[in-house]
């Protein structure tokens, strides 16, 4: 999808929320963290003009889906939870406005890559940009672009997308070998004030807290449940929680912290009070009013840097997130 479309959240108009937080289990390794000088036979090690080179044929092929709204075309570029938000949003996009042009052409100016020196399948790697729509100065805020080939002449998918802030200019820089590549840590490391594969577990808990000592900075996703928090509509439950479903991925940071993109999943019950009715703005899943119940469920990807262990007291920080809702019902 469009980048113009990676909102920070959607709105819910006058619903309030009552959280309970489940938090799930590690995630699986997405990738061997073998050394480079160990390659498997066949195995080619990402330059960055084959990095840019998927980059831009992403771009011609992101474009030609958008102009024609094609939710099932979205598979031949992305994959994991991209693919999955983005396949919500698409259809949430068609159902709310069934007439409705394509969306408008874009491209990423500025990339830089980062590619982890891996030497086996999968290989991945991240990109750094700025979103421009056609004819339009380019986003100040970063987005930033994790793609992935599980094997050999297999297809290149986009599989994390978060978008940071306009305000994030102090992005930690990744730590690169004298090759110009980077590491990709374990996800178990105990190098960490975390690791990886904790961190979902620990974002979950976030959210549902509305702050947590380990965390700095704005998050408005914490700030859309702290406020839903303060309402009384209706009686809500929201699960939030890891997705182990989805591979975590993370770069080693420069000052030996880590870079880690992760997935968590919200679902949200709305037990609408006797007598009360609610609606749901901009969203093709849920029209119209609702007297019995709401329920939706959220995929909300998310860059968070993970401080080195004995760091000085720093604290974890969201860089950047990207989620839609995939699912919603109602009576």
């Amino acid at each position: 999808m469009k980048d113009q479309y990676r909102r920070p959240l959607i709105v819910l108009s006058g619903l309030g929320l009552l959280l309970s937080a489940a938090c799930g289990p590690a995630h699986p390794a997405a990738a061997p963290a073998a050394s480079a000088s160990a390659a498997a036979p066949g195995f080619v090690q990402v330059t960055q003009a084959d990095a840019k080179a998927v980059l831009d044929a992403y771009i011609v092929v992101n474009n030609k889906v958008n102009a024609a709204r094609d939710v099932a075309g979205l598979a031949a570029y992305e994959g994991g939870p991209s693919l999955d938000a983005d396949k919500g949003d698409l259809t949430n996009d068609r159902l709310l406005n069934p007439k409705k042009a394509g969306i408008s052409e874009f491209t990423y100016v500025d990339a830089t890559f980062s590619i982890p020196a891996v030497s086996a399948y999968p290989r991945w790697f991240l990109a750094r940009a700025h979103v421009s729509d056609k004819g339009k100065q380019p986003d100040v805020a970063w987005s930033y672009l994790l793609f992935r080939q599980a094997a050999k002449d297999g297809p290149w998918l986009q599989v994390a997308s978060p978008k940071g802030t306009d305000a994030d200019s102090d992005v930690p820089a990744v730590r690169v070998d004298d090759g110009g590549l980077a590491t990709a840590p374990a996800l178990d490391a105990a190098d960490v004030v975390v690791p990886p594969s904790k961190v979902a577990a620990l974002y979950a808990q976030r959210l549902d807290n509305g702050a947590l000592d380990r965390f700095a900075g704005a998050d408005g996703w914490v700030d859309w449940v702290a406020r839903e928090k303060g309402s009384s509509a209706s009686k809500v439950k929201a699960t939030i929680a890891a997705a182990p479903s989805y591979p975590d991925y993370a770069l080693t940071a420069a000052d030996g912290g880590a870079l880690v993109f992760t997935t968590v999943t919200i679902g949200m019950r709305y037990d609408i009070h006797k007598g009360s009715w609610m609606t749901y703005n901009g969203s093709g899943f849920l029209k119209g009013r609702y007297t019995q119940y709401m329920q939706t469920k959220y995929i909300l990807e998310a860059l968070i840097y993970v401080p080195p262990a004995g760091g000085g007291g720093k604290q974890l920080r969201v860089l950047g997130t990207y989620g839609q809702m995939v699912a919603g019902s109602g009576k």
